[in-house]
This record gives structure tokens, C-alpha cells and sequence, in this order.
């Protein structure tokens, strides 16, 4: 059973220990009110953190590939977002949000898994010491296990190449922290790009400008062509409007626009020549 499940299950047995009638819940007392608190939050989160996932599972069973052979086709419904709506009630807007939630935690976590797939692929540096590659190991270890995040509301981590895409469309407020965890000093809050640059950049670009992708600059977000963590100027010259899904591929895959002769180039790590968009 994975820490959703878990926490979900405890949540859950809190909630129901509390009674299942008006009357059971005016027997409370005080204490126990506000202590009730506790679980029914936790379980209203993990709930819409499950609702997400079974969301983004219906979203890539129903994706467009499949045609009427996907998921959402076969029960009558025109796209994910309509079965989601039908099954939970939400309004269409809520449950393409959940649908859009879903599908960026399935694809986060595919990037983790692939990148969790290439450490383990990587040969343990050895030097005849059984201890020494031990140590190796232990050091990678540790040296990617502050590589995530949370975002507020799922319990669920996301990857460093996640946060970093979101960071390129919003801002962050930096907090200190002693070491039993208490803050000590809350920095300023840093927005990357103002409204004035965003109607610039969709008035420049037009919407996403991956090549082939037509998603129109409401649908678009605003990319730092040089990461905003290294240094990188909130300029309109020194960003580009990507859709969310391409957005998080360039982060995902570790590539790079470049900025050459006025041109944009799109630069995968692999390769050694950019092609251009």
C-alpha cells in the first residue's frame, strides 16, 4: 500500500470514528470538535489528490490517439473532461481542472520514474572497497532527495523539472528555516513576468511556439529562456510562450531554447546541433 493509500485509510477510519449522524456529532465535545478538524481536511485533500488521478488515468485512456476507441468515446462522452464532469459533478471548468491536475501528476511521475530508471542504470563508482561503493550509492542517494516538491493541496512530491517550469510562470517567496523547522526569515516575493509582458509576448508570439502546436497565449505560458534559478532575466526578449504541455517536456527533458541571430532554436541535450523553431 503506497503513503496515498495510507494516509487516505487513516484519514478515512478518523473520520468515521467520529459518527455517522447529526446527533452522534452533537454528542461531541468541544475538544473533540476542533480536533475533528484535523481528519476531515486531511481527508477532503486526499480525496481530490484521488479524484486527480483517476482523472488523469481517464484523460490518457480517452487521449486523441485512440479515437473513438478510447475510454471516454466508447461510454458516449466527446472528451475526458465531460466523462470527469458526469462522474463527479463538477462544474466543466472544475473538472478540466482536475483533468489538467491529473494528467501533470501522471506525466511528473513518469519523469521520475525514467530518471529513477537511468540512475539505477548508472554503474556505482567502485575502488576495490566493498564500503566505498556503499558510501557511493548513499551519496547519490542523498544528493537527490531534496530534488521535489509539494504543491499546496496533494501530498503527492513533484519533480525539481515540475517546479522549475512553474517557476518560470509564477513566482516563489523564499522562507528560512532554523533546523527544528521553526522560520526565521521570509524573503520578498519575486514576480517573474507582469500582465504588460504577458500581452507583449502574446501579441510577439501568438500563442505556443513549439512547432505544430496551436494552442492559443490563454493557453500559454511564459518560458525563461535561460532558467530563472540560474540567473536568468524576466525580459521579454529572454522568454517564449510554450503551452503547458510543452512546457513541462523542455523541463522534463532537460532542453533548451537558444536565442541565435533573432531565431529561436530548440536544443535537445542530446544533441550537439540545435534545430530550429
Amino acid at each position: 500500500m503506497n503513503n496515498l493509500a495510507m494516509e487516505l485509510t487513516r484519514a478515512a477510519n478518523a473520520v468515521a470514528a467520529l459518527g455517522g449522524s447529526s446527533a452522534e456529532f452533537a454528542g461531541l465535545s468541544d475538544a473533540e470538535v476542533l480536533a475533528a478538524r484535523v481528519p476531515i481536511a486531511a481527508l477532503l485533500r486526499l480525496t481530490n489528490t484521488a479524484a486527480a488521478l483517476l482523472a488523469g488515468t481517464i484523460a490518457e485512456r480517452s487521449r486523441p490517439q485512440l479515437g473513438q476507441s478510447g475510454l471516454a468515446a466508447r461510454h458516449g462522452f466527446g472528451n475526458p473532461t465531460l466523462m470527469v464532469q458526469h462522474a463527479t459533478g463538477l462544474s466543466r471548468i472544475e473538472a478540466g481542472r482536475l483533468v489538467a491536475v491529473g494528467v501533470l501528476m501522471s506525466e511528473t511521475e513518469t519523469a521520475e520514474r525514467d530518471a529513477a530508471a537511468a540512475r539505477e542504470a548508472t554503474p556505482a563508482e567502485t575502488t576495490g572497497a566493498t564500503q566505498t561503493t556503499k558510501n557511493t550509492r548513499a551519496a547519490k542517494a542523498t544528493s537527490t532527495t531534496g530534488s521535489f516538491g509539494y504543491f499546496e493541496g496533494s501530498p503527492a512530491p513533484v519533480s525539481k523539472e515540475t517546479i522549475d517550469r512553474h517557476l518560470c510562470d509564477a513566482g516563489y517567496l523564499g522562507i528560512l528555516f532554523s533546523q527544528d523547522g521553526q522560520p526565521l526569515n521570509v524573503g520578498r516575493d519575486e514576480r517573474l513576468f507582469n500582465r504588460d509582458q504577458r500581452r507583449a509576448l502574446a501579441a510577439r508570439d501568438g500563442g505556443c511556439r513549439w512547432p505544430g502546436c496551436d494552442r492559443p497565449p490563454s493557453w500559454s505560458e511564459a518560458h525563461h529562456l535561460e532558467n530563472w534559478a540560474d540567473l536568468g532575466l524576466s525580459n521579454i526578449d529572454q522568454a517564449i510562450l510554450l503551452c503547458a504541455h510543452h512546457h513541462l517536456l523542455l523541463h522534463n527533458k532537460h532542453w533548451k531554447i537558444l536565442l541565435l541571430g533573432g531565431l529561436h532554436w530548440l536544443h535537445p541535450r542530446s544533441r550537439s546541433t540545435p534545430s530550429r523553431r
